[in-house]
């Protein structure tokens, strides 16, 4: 098959772009028109065969999912929108008829936050890798961003954590008679949620965020993270970690802290945020987990009894 018929049967199924795109798939460069008041975001986020996914894990539709889902996360971590996205693909020649589930992946999330594809490319590999290139916009007054921590701030999370790393846990345990915890573990692995509808929630209820991080990499690590380039003291309430039964349950059956697996689990995807103490109780009412607070003192990131949380998550190198 020719590259130019492989790129149209890849992307036809794709509905009609945002109104904003004024050139889409099919020209030398993509065309978005710009909105006074608003600043342009743009990221960059790869999954790699071998790395990020796996075939024996993961559906080649499940792959497609959940790798534009890590990179849609970006742009709700700085409060944004996103416009559209392009991907470069890199792909085995045996791979071609993986290919079209994996962009069928792309579509559930494409409709959902009107996010259309409107470019990329592709090349022939030794193993697949995704690479996405996310557009979006944000009111140039309101970004957030990664180091605006400051004293006395309350620290939230938009959802449970844990479930990804205690699926791969799991992989040593039988789910024969206890599906509806391997059911629950899987479902964070194969369908992460981009917390793009919270974040606009969180804008429209007038919310203050102050400084925001997505947990691709571990709470831990992520967290620490903020601290750093806020240059401030995060105090994390580990007993208020909202942890999924399922999670417990891994721990208990390989004899390993919950909380160690909460602290250490990466691409989870849940916005990590802080806010001025007057509108904690205001963020608490709208279903987010208050999880600590933020203080001056040594950079880095601390439990209740004054104990450093070293950063666990995920590392490349």
């Amino acid at each position: 098959m020719r590259e130019d018929e492989l790129i149209r049967k890849l992307t036809e199924r794709f509905g009609s772009p945002h109104p904003r795109v004024v050139v889409g798939v099919g020209d030398d460069c993509s065309a978005i028109k710009q909105n006074p008041g608003k600043d342009l975001l743009i990221s960059v986020d790869t999954a790699v065969e071998g790395v990020h996914f796996d075939f024996g894990i993961l559906q080649p539709f499940e792959i497609g999912y959940r790798a534009l889902a890590g990179a849609l996360s970006d742009i709700a971590a700085m409060g944004g929108e996103p416009l559209s996205f392009l991907v470069n693909v890199q792909t085995p020649r045996n791979y071609l008829d993986k290919l079209e589930k994996i962009y069928e992946g792309f579509i559930p999330l494409s409709e959902k936050f009107c996010v259309p594809l409107v470019g990329g490319n592709i090349s022939r590999g030794k193993e697949l890798a995704l690479t996405f290139v996310v557009l979006g916009e944000v009111s140039r007054k309101s970004k957030w961003l990664r180091s605006g921590a400051d004293e006395g701030q309350a620290v939230f999370i938009t959802g449970d954590i844990g479930r990804v790393k205690a699926f791969f846990m799991a992989q040593k345990l039988s789910p024969k008679g206890n599906e509806w915890w391997y059911s629950r573990l899987r479902e964070k692995v194969a369908r992460p949620t981009p917390r793009i509808d919270e974040a606009k929630r969180l804008r429209a209820e007038g919310i203050e965020v102050a400084a925001a991080i997505d947990v691709s990499d571990g709470l831990s690590t992520d967290a620490y993270r903020m601290a750093v380039a806020s240059g401030v003291r995060i105090v994390l309430d580990t007993e208020a970690l909202p942890l999924d039964d399922s999670v417990r349950f891994v721990g208990e059956n390989l004899n390993a802290d919950p909380l160690d697996i909460a602290l250490g689990s990466g691409e989870e995807y849940e916005l990590l945020f802080t806010v001025p103490e007057s509108q904690a109780a205001r963020v608490e009412s709208l279903g987010f987990y208050r999880i600590g607070r933020v203080e001056l003192g040594p950079e880095g990131v601390f439990d209740t009894e004054g104990n450093r949380i070293n950063p666990t998550g995920w590392q490349h190198f």
